[in-house]
This record gives structure tokens, C-alpha cells and sequence, in this order.
């Protein structure tokens, strides 16, 4: 009933957006008509090529461009100074006028005029620039951690509208790694790295089906589209360990060739602090202390080209390099005592160092063909994936009470995960207003991982293990768009075919095969609402359905030593969690202002902890298939007022989680409410000094169960640009209360426990970056925009 009401509202009014005819005029500053000029249109949300026109004797080019979108417009004529200007296409046959000066100074600079928006609508997805957080960042997982919309749990992982993590890819491109790994892999990229972060909520048939809880995707810059340019950043933040980072990008771009690169340096050094007490019955508690303090250093590098043989084709090629140098040192106190007596039974310490690098490799070759009739475009993408874990490991484990002997253990590790993937899609426009996409993917992935282990210089069984995974998933989708009345409506479908094998060797030999073949719908409707001074209000309804599929690491029955009272374990008969989404949502002038949704979710699987019922010292930590949850969830986005000084934004969500499975073998029922909150204000003290606020804070939280206290982080920052606006200097303060940190609470089956966590999260930094090459100015504002920099 209440999506047939939706739905209902849904049609009530009408919409806007579709392809019109504009006539883009050139001519001289004396008002002379100017032919033989030529004209690139890219679309400014992605750089994407839309069209390349030569004026006529009239000075005249004739072109069809969709309607309430920007585009960027480079005109070139010899003898003349270029011009380069964005343009929203506002009404039908729409005409636009450049004037060109003459050329004065063969290397005077190129003026962009442009200002990008801070969060802005794309059909289905989000599009945020992340100018402005990149300028108090030194790495792209902090820009991640201040991005709008995203929120990062201490773990590594990234959500959006549910509590089941997001998939995050690079280019459009999952990298099928773990939490840890992914994050540590997004820690090696220079902050300036960043060109847009992509949210998608919703993933179109187009996407992998493996993204339940959404889409943030990375986009990497690949050069600019002019000329030699390039910029050089350097920053650091301090609080009780500090984080350094060192970072430079050059690019040259001619008519049919662009060649770019940037490298990059990062030190970071945090820590982790975890107290936590796990009560075996009412007055007997297993109490732990930890401290773990994390080194790491790592280089990046990024090479990469483009070339336009004819004005059909394009060619890419782009390799992304980075290596991670890591020291981990871990120690923790276990007592477990009575608290009626004040009586200890056992006590010990662990003491536990880590030393290993991490080897990350992604390369991509793409093509493009993209005629000027404009009815169809078909990219081909084959990329390679080279992901290697080493790492050696010494722990020591003192018995105080009752007082034995000391465990000494060492052990190495090795994983190498290797992922080749090939995918080709086709884009076809038949006629005005319909657009059909299909395309094939193909990706194989093999994961080999080696542990051995020795303690007392006896090799440890316990430890030691020794497994095989391999995985293919082939894909297949077709998807539809079409304009009617002024409704904009696509469905498409994907089919997906799942095979695994896994293969452990040591301890003992055991395997396992997954086989499967699903089908994912997805539907998307879009629609204006209304006009009002000037801005147009739309409406998106949107479906889809996806997967989570458990990985080896998550299937492989080895049990794991983690410490004297907690083991993790695998499970070979983890089944795949399947969610439906809904979701209607309303947009301002590309810019979201509030959804609303529900996501269904069966077979959910989860991280829990078993306690072992003959030894209740011990807990085990695994996954499960725990049953269904139904998450209704609204969010709004607002900014507050719109104008040229000051800029404000705060948006925020409500969720309602409900719980129906079993936990340990009895019925598991319940519900939780939590709230999460974003705010970004700007204001702007004169033309080149603006001060900054961005904060976040969740309240009434869940994770895997957990029931976390209320945190958050705010976070200030000042940036001055000096030297024509090309050198900027930038001043933040994160956290600033030192408020992100929580305490948790768990309380399923027959575990009771909680405790709190924090790390190095408030820290001074300070950044410097400077651009050559193109000069930058801004554009007026508008009531979603942030100032600085609009293209790099």
C-alpha cells in the first residue's frame, strides 16, 4: 500500500530533461563572423567527449545537447586566444554566443570559468567534488571519511543508507578485497588524486550485482584537457602520532595525445585502543585491555595516456602503483576474576609485532568508439589486478597468574590475489529519446595464502594453514532508457553466473564448489515536479536487486588463533545474502534534497560471536546466516541560504532496522532506531580566504549487532590562496572535540558484553598545494556549490 501511494505521488506532476537543438555562434571581438573555429564539448560531470564541430562560413555549429545539464566548451581558432567556458543548457533551441580575442602572449594563461557543485544529482547516483576536503586531507581515505553522505566505522568500512557496508571501487572497478585491504590501499593514494567520488545508492543492471549495501566508486584524475599542466602538495597533521605526505602531478595534453603522471609520498601513524569485558555469568568477567599502534610508509604512482587516432576513436591505458611498508605493534592485558570478591583467577599479557609491505598493482586499457552521428558508443575495458600481502609475525604470551612459562611464537604469512577482468559495453540510440545498453563482463579472480607458524620452535598446527580460491563470475546485461512525455523511464536486467572453489591443503585437506546463476532487475523512473525561481524540482523512483556474496576468507573452515580467549573460524556453509531496494527520492536543480526507501534483505550474513559452552573463556568469532531484516530508512539534504559569502548544508538519515532469525539456535527478534547527521559550512572572507566546517554524527548506531553509543567528529579549516590563486595554503583542525569514539554494547545468544574504542582521530594539519599551468577562476554560486578550484 504504501509504494502503490508513492507511486501515486510519484505522477502527479511533470518533468523536464531531454535532448534539444543549440546553435553555438563564434566570432571575433570586432563582431566578425568566425568559421573554421573548432569547438570540443565535453560533459562536466565526467570529462566524457560529447562532440567536436567546426563553425560553418557563418560562424555557425549546429548541435544536440540534453537539457538541463552542463557541459564544457573549448573553442580553439589560430590566432586566437582559446576560450573555455561552462555552459547549463537551459530551453530549447538555445543560442549561444563566444566572442574570441586575438592572441597577445603566446604563454599567457588559459581562464576557466567554472565552479563545480559540492554534492550534485546524476540520475541514479551522487556526484560530490571533493575540492575542498582534498585541500585538509592527507590521504583519500580522510577525503572519503569527510565526503557528505558516507560514513566510516573504525574498521574500514564505508555506508551509505544501510548497515551493510558499501562496495567501494576505483574507476567504476570492484577490487574484490577485504575491509582492511581495501582501506589500505585507498590510504596509499595522495589526497589530489581524487577527481569525484560517486555515490550510487541504487546500482543500475550496468553495475556487478555484488554491491547490497550501494556504491561509493573513486574516480581517479587522468590528466587535463590543455596544455602542460600540473600541481605539487605537501601537508602534514599531528596529534599524538602524526601522519606526512609529499604528492606531484603533471599532465600534457595536444590535440590527439595526452600523457600524464603523478607520484606520491605517505607516513602515517596511528593508534588503536580497545577495553572491552565479557561476562561468563552474572559476576565472572573476562576483561581485556589492547594498544595497538600502527607505522606505515608508502610511495604511489600513476602513469598513464590517451590516444585519438581519428575523432572516432580512443585509446587509454592507465597503471596505478603503490607499496605500503607496515610495523604493527599490538599488546593487551587479559584478567578474568570474580567482581563480588574482587578476586583474580587468570592473568596475562600479549605482546605482538607485526613487520610486512603490500604490493598493489591496477592497470587498465580502454577504448571508445564514438562516431559524430552520435547514435551509438561502444568501450571496451580490460584490466589486471595484482594485490600481495607478506608479513611476519612475533608474539609473546607472559602467564602471570597462576605463573607458568612464556609462549614465544613466529610465523610468516604470504597472499597474493590476482584478478583479470574483461567487460565491453554497447550504447545504441535508435531514435530520439530511446537509448538501449548492453554489454558482457568476465572476471577471474585467484587468491593463494600461505601461513606457517612455529611456537617454541615447534611448528604450530594450529596456525599453520595453507589454502587455494579461485572464483569467475560471468556477467551479461541489457538495459533500456526512454523519454516519454516528459517521463524518463529505464529497466534493465543482469544475469550473473557464480562459480567458486576453494581448496585448503594444510592442516588438512578440504574443498568446497559454489555454483550458481542469478538474475538482478533494476527499474528507474525520473520526472520534474516543479519549477520555482528559476530551479527545477525532480522526482527519481528506483529499484534494483543485488547480492553479497561471503568470500574464502569468510568460507575456510580453519580455525584462527586471534588470542588466548578469542578464535575465528570460517564457514563452509555461508549462504549469500540477496537485498531488494527501494527508493523514491527529489532532487533541486541536480542537487538531492530527500528520499525515502526500504531495503529487504534475506539470508543476511554477519560477523558473531559464539561463546563455547566448555570453556566459557573461549569465544568464537565467525559468520552466519542469521535471517531477515526489513531497514526503512529517509534522508534529507538541505542548504541554508543560498548566497555568495556564506554556504551551508546539513543533511541527515533516520533508519528502522527490524531483525527475524535465529542466533545460536534460538529466535533472534529485534529492532533498532539510529540517526546519522552531516553538516558542511563555508564562508568566505574575502576573494581568496574562506573558513570551513564539516562534521558528522551518528546516534543510536548498530554494527554486526554491536550497539554503539553516540560519536561523531567536527572538523575546521581555513585555506588562502596566494600567486594568482595558484599556490593555496590550508589550516584544519580535525576532530576537535574528540568525539569520535564510542563506546558498544553486545548482547546476543549468550554473549554478553561491551567495552569502548579510540584512536588518534583529533590532529592539526597543515597543507600547501600548488597548480600551474591553468588558472582558475569561479562562477556564480548556487545553494549546493563550495568554493575553490573547479578543475584539475
Amino acid at each position: 500500500m504504501k509504494l502503490i501511494l508513492l507511486i501515486t505521488l510519484f505522477f502527479t506532476t511533470q518533468l523536464v530533461a531531454q535532448n534539444t537543438n543549440v546553435t553555438i555562434h563564434i566570432a571575433t571581438d570586432a563582431k566578425d563572423k568566425l568559421p573554421n573555429a573548432n569547438i570540443v564539448i565535453d560533459k562536466f560531470s565526467d570529462s566524457s567527449s560529447v562532440a567536436k564541430l567546426q563553425t560553418n562560413s557563418l560562424g555557425n555549429a549546429l548541435v544536440q545537447l540534453d537539457s538541463a545539464t552542463k557541459y564544457l566548451i573549448t573553442v580553439t581558432a589560430i590566432g586566437y586566444a582559446p576560450i573555455i567556458k561552462v555552459v547549463t543548457i537551459l530551453k530549447a533551441n538555445q543560442y549561444i554566443n563566444f566572442e574570441m580575442a586575438k592572441k597577445v602572449k603566446v604563454n599567457e594563461d588559459v581562464v576557466v570559468v567554472a565552479k563545480k557543485p559540492l554534492i550534485k544529482q546524476e540520475d541514479d547516483k551522487t556526484i560530490v567534488d571533493p575540492e575542498n576536503l582534498v585541500l585538509t586531507s592527507t590521504n583519500a581515505f580522510e577525503v572519503l571519511e569527510k565526503t557528505p553522505g558516507i560514513f566510516a566505522d573504525q574498521d574500514g568500512n564505508f555506508f551509505l543508507t544501510s548497515t551493510t557496508p558499501a562496495t567501494v571501487q576505483i574507476n567504476g572497478r570492484d577490487m574484490r578485497l577485504s575491509a582492511l585491504d581495501m582501506a589500505t590501499l585507498i590510504k596509499s593514494l595522495p589526497p589530489d588524486a581524487i577527481l569525484r567520488i560517486e555515490i550510487v545508492k541504487t546500482p543500475s543492471a550496468k553495475n556487478d550485482a555484488n554491491s547490497s549495501g550501494g556504491v561509493v566508486n573513486i574516480v581517479l584524475k587522468k590528466g587535463v584537457k590543455l596544455g602542460l599542466t600540473g600541481s605539487v602538495s605537501t601537508g602534514f597533521q599531528q596529534g599524538k602520532y602524526g601522519n606526512q605526505f609529499l604528492s606531484g602531478s603533471i599532465s600534457n595534453n595536444t590535440d590527439k595525445k595526452t600523457i600524464y603522471a603523478s607520484a606520491g609520498l605517505n607516513k602515517r601513524t596511528n593508534f588503536d585502543e580497545l577495553n572491552s569485558t565479557r561476562f561468563f555469568k552474572v559476576d565472572t568477567a573476562l576483561q581485556q585491555a589492547s594498544f595497538n599502534k600502527t607505522n606505515a610508509f608508502n610511495p604511489y604512482l600513476n602513469l598513464g595516456g590517451s590516444y585519438m587516432p581519428n575523432k572516432d576513436w580512443d585509446l587509454a591505458y592507465d597503471l596505478n602503483f603503490s607499496y605500503t611498508s607496515n610495523n604493527n605493534d599490538y599488546f593487551n592485558t587479559n584478567n578474568i576474576g570474580k567482581f563480588s570478591t574482587n578476586q583474580n583467577f587468570v592473568t596475562n599479557n600479549n605482546n605482538t609485532i607485526n613487520d610486512g609491505n603490500v604490493v598493489a598493482i591496477i592497470q587498465n586499457i580502454n577504448t571508445k568508439y564514438k562516431p559524430d552521428s552520435g547514435k551509438i558508443e561502444w568501450t571496451t575495458n580490460v584490466g589486471y589486478n595484482y594485490f600481495r600481502n607478506n608479513n611476519s609475525q612475533v608474539y609473546t604470551i607472559n602467564n602471570l597468574l597462576p605463573a607458568t612459562v612464556a609462549t614465544i611464537g613466529d610465523g610468516y604469512l604470504l597472499s597474493n590475489r590476482k584478478m583479470l577482468s574483461a567487460q565491453t559495453d554497447f550504447i545504441y540510440k535508435p531514435f530520439k529519446k530511446f537509448t538501449i545498453e548492453s554489454g558482457v563482463k568476465n572476471t577471474y579472480i585467484t587468491f593463494n595464502n600461505n601461513t606457517d607458524f612455529y611456537q617454541n620452535g615447534v611448528q604450530d598446527n594450529y596456525r599453520t594453514n595453507q589454502f587455494k580460491y579461485k572464483e569467475n563470475i560471468a556477467a551479461a546485461y541489457l538495459q533500456m532508457a526512454k523519454t516519454i512525455e516528459k517521463i524518463v523511464i529505464k529497466g534493465g536486467m543482469r544475469l550473473e553466473n557464480t562459480y567458486m572453489k576453494g581448496e585448503q591443503i594444510v592442516p588438512n585437506y578440504t574443498s568446497f564448489v559454489i555454483k550458481r546463476n542469478d538474475v538482478f532487475p533494476y527499474a528507474f523512473i525520473s520526472r520534474p515536479l516543479v519549477k520555482f525561481a528559476g530551479f527545477e524540482m525532480k522526482s527519481y523512483l528506483v529499484y534494483n536487486k543485488s547480492i553479497s556474496r561471503p568470500g574464502y576468507d569468510l568460507l575456510n573452515p580453519f580455525r584462527k588463533f586471534v588470542d588466548n580467549y578469542l578464535t575465528e573460524v570460517g564457514n563452509p556453509n555461508l549462504q549469500p545474502q540477496f537485498t531488494e531496494k527501494f527508493e523514491a527520492n527529489i532532487s533541486v536543480d541536480n542537487r538531492p534534497i530527500f528520499a525515502i526507501g526500504q531495503n529487504r534483505i534475506k539470508g543476511i550474513f554477519t560477523n558473531v560471536i559464539y561463546q563455547n559452552p566448555a570453556n566459557p573463556a573461549e569465544a568464537l568469532r565467525t559468520y552466519d546466516n542469521l535471517g531477515r531484516n526489513t531497514e526503512n530508512y529517509f534522508q534529507f539534504t538541505a542548504a541554508i541560504p543560498p548566497g555568495k559569502k556564506y554556504f551551508f548544508v546539513v543533511g541527515g538519515q533516520r533508519n528502522f532496522n527490524t531483525y527475524d532469525g535465529q542466533y545460536e539456535g534460538k529466535p533472534l527478534k529485534f529492532s533498532n532506531k539510529s540517526w546519522t547527521f552531516f553538516t558542511y559550512h563555508q564562508f568566505k572572507i574575502d576573494k581568496l580566504s574562506t573558513i570551513s566546517m564539516q562534521g558528522w554524527l551518528q546516534s543510536g548506531g548498530l554494527y554486526q549487532f554491536y550497539q554503539l553509543s553516540d560519536f561523531g567528529q567536527l572538523n575546521f579549516s581555513v585555506n588562502r590562496y596566494f600567486y594568482k590563486r595558484k599556490l593555496v595554503l590550508s589550516l584544519s583542525l580535525r576532530d576537535a572535540f574528540y568525539t569520535n569514539k564510542n563506546d558498544f554494547v553486545l548482547m546476543q545468544g549468550s554473549i554478553n558484553a561491551n567495552g569502548s574504542r579510540v584512536s588518534d582521530t583529533r590532529r592539526f594539519g597543515l597543507n600547501l598545494r600548488y597548480n600551474f599551468g591553468i588558472k582558475k577562476k569561479k562562477e556564480e554560486s548556487n545553494e549546493f556549490s563550495a568554493d575553490g578550484p573547479s578543475r584539475n
